[in-house]
């Protein structure tokens, strides 16, 4: 493959490793795509768009990655004025293009999806539909699916849905970081304020920047207002920890960081969930014999058992897994304990060894600190660690780290 220590070569033997099929797309594949060019470029057809809502008048915006070229989601919002939010979800109509039966069809099937790396992606389409006329770019009319409810302002509850085929045109693509800047109220009515602005936002179309401004602070209010609805139902939020990484101009990784999320992250989130959730539901009830669903299992008791002595032994307290609204409840609690303990540090305290546990989840918490005898804090009868905020940091993240290891892959079934 080539030489050990060159990045091309353990990326291709990685690729190999783990059947990945990183191979140019054969000449049959690429018969199927529809030929374009800048003399012929693609367009909506009149035939079509009789089968689809017109949406290219919306105001429809993306929101992503700014290093994403396949912007496969987008999304709008309206307030109605009664009470009520017009809010869709656009998903760019991949099936328009591969048909079945065909041999990219086939292609497809076998990639089964696109695979990320740290410095590329391999892509399971070629790259005219997955980063063209698959992707929801900016300014021009793309098929997509779309999902559009009237939501309650108050408590998002679903007043009115509707699915189907559309044909949307995006008023500009916005990247999470500048989602956040609308949110914190930084970007009122011109892109000013925003670290970085590319000559390609736009807006397209009749749309204002203080239109898409406004649009991501209601979406960012409802959002919330689900979300936090939603925890109250039993919810369970166990946000893993996602690492980003710094290229030099060859692709090699030179530095690493711990990806933040913001709330325009979780806005996204939000809307993705209930488009999820709704639509499963539609599938299931049109055609209860052959949805192919998906489900998540209930936690892996071995390791829940270990998370729950982890957290006992570091002295943040019992968890309750008994359901998934009492264990979201009980990280929550046990990560602000955390959180003052690293705030109040013990002014006095005895050391003693770690004691030893049958849970091989314990070693963390034995390499990091010392269990502690001390005089009672008046905020908890618990067991205190004899550690710095920078070692509590730790201990959170480990928290996090296996609580969400506890939990099963996702499984599907009809």
């Amino acid at each position: 493959v080539g030489v050990a220590g060159d990045i091309g070569a353990e990326t291709e033997a990685l690729l190999m490793e783990n059947g990945v099929n990183s191979l140019p797309f054969t000449p049959q594949v690429i018969q199927c795509l529809p030929v374009i060019s800048p003399q012929n470029p693609w367009k909506v057809t009149d035939s079509e768009l009789a089968k689809r809502r017109d949406l290219r008048s919306s105001r429809i915006f993306s929101i992503d990655p700014p290093t994403a070229r396949d912007l496969d989601d987008a999304l709008s919002y309206r307030d109605m004025g009664d009470g009520t939010i017009e809010i869709g979800v656009h998903i760019a109509d991949v099936s328009h293009f591969v048909l079945p039966g065909t041999a990219l069809d086939a292609e497809a099937r076998d990639r089964a999806t696109t695979v990320y790396l740290v410095q590329k992606a391999i892509p399971m389409l070629p790259g005219v539909l997955c980063e063209d006329l698959c992707s929801l770019n900016p300014g021009v009319d793309r098929y997509a699916f779309s999902a559009i409810w009237r939501l309650s302002s108050e408590t998002g509850d679903i007043v009115e849905e509707w699915f189907g085929k559309s044909v949307i045109n995006s008023c500009t693509k916005l990247s999470y970081d500048l989602a956040q800047t609308m949110i914190d109220g930084k970007i009122v009515d011109n892109w000013n304020g925003a670290d970085r602005v590319s000559s390609t936002l736009g807006p397209y179309g009749k749309h204002t920047v203080a239109e898409i401004a406004q649009d991501v602070v209601g979406l960012h209010k409802l959002a919330m207002t689900m979300r936090r609805i939603r925890f109250e139902r039993g919810a369970l939020s166990l946000d893993g920890i996602k690492l980003t990484f710094q290229l030099d101009t060859d692709g090699t990784p030179i530095g690493t960081c711990q990806y933040a999320i913001k709330d325009s992250n979780r806005l996204v989130e939000e809307y993705m969930l209930l488009a999820n959730m709704q639509v499963a539901k539609k599938i299931a009830s049109g055609f209860p014999h052959h949805a192919l669903l998906r489900k998540h299992p209930s936690p892996h008791q071995r390791r829940m058992r270990q998370f729950m002595e982890f957290c006992t032994d570091v002295g943040y307290g019992e968890i309750d897994g008994s359901s998934s609204k009492s264990l979201n409840a009980s990280i929550k609690e046990a990560r602000a304990r955390g959180t003052l303990i690293a705030k109040e540090p013990p002014l006095t305290s005895t050391t003693t060894p770690a004691t030893e546990t049958s849970s091989s989840s314990s070693s963390s918490a034995k390499q990091l600190t010392k269990k502690t005898t001390q005089k009672q804090r008046p905020a908890s009868d618990l067991p205190v660690l004899e550690a710095d905020a920078a070692s509590f940091e730790y201990v959170d993240q480990a928290i996090r780290l296996m609580s969400t290891r506890s939990m099963q892959l996702a499984k599907y079934f009809c």
